[in-house]
């Protein structure tokens, strides 16, 4: 149930792999503030995506693995997932910053992550 503390304070949500049918789970998407960005990267749109319910909300639509891959190009983390897929994240990523993307550009806090917080973003590997 801290999904209900979490996502109220939640600056973008990033939904992959899933069809949004099981809940407790597909109901997170509804719980963060209407101006927060959605973005999906899924083989397929589903639920509200699908419906395009939010102006706001991105698809990426194709194999997870690419669609993560193109965001770590984009906010020039190519090293840092080059390195959790090559060490199947059984270690520690040092420096993975968290970052908050807004409507327009992306902003990079100095936060460490520790391997299992990495492996809670479902990064796909």
């Amino acid at each position: 149930m801290l999904y209900l503390v979490d996502m109220p304070l939640t600056d973008l949500l990033i939904v992959m792999g899933t069809s949004l049918e099981v809940y407790p789970v597909a109901d997170i998407i509804w719980y963060v503030r209407p101006n927060v960005p959605r973005l999906l990267i899924n083989k397929t749109s589903v639920s509200s995506f699908a419906d395009k319910y939010r102006k706001n909300d991105v698809i990426f639509q194709g194999d997870v693995i690419e669609g993560v891959k193109k965001l770590c190009a984009f906010i020039g983390w190519e090293k840092e997932l080059q390195q959790l897929m090559d060490n199947r994240g059984n270690d520690i990523c040092p420096v993975f910053p968290v970052f908050i993307k807004e409507a327009v550009g992306v902003t990079v806090s100095e936060r460490t992550l520790s391997y299992h917080e990495v492996k809670a973003l479902n990064f796909g590997v």
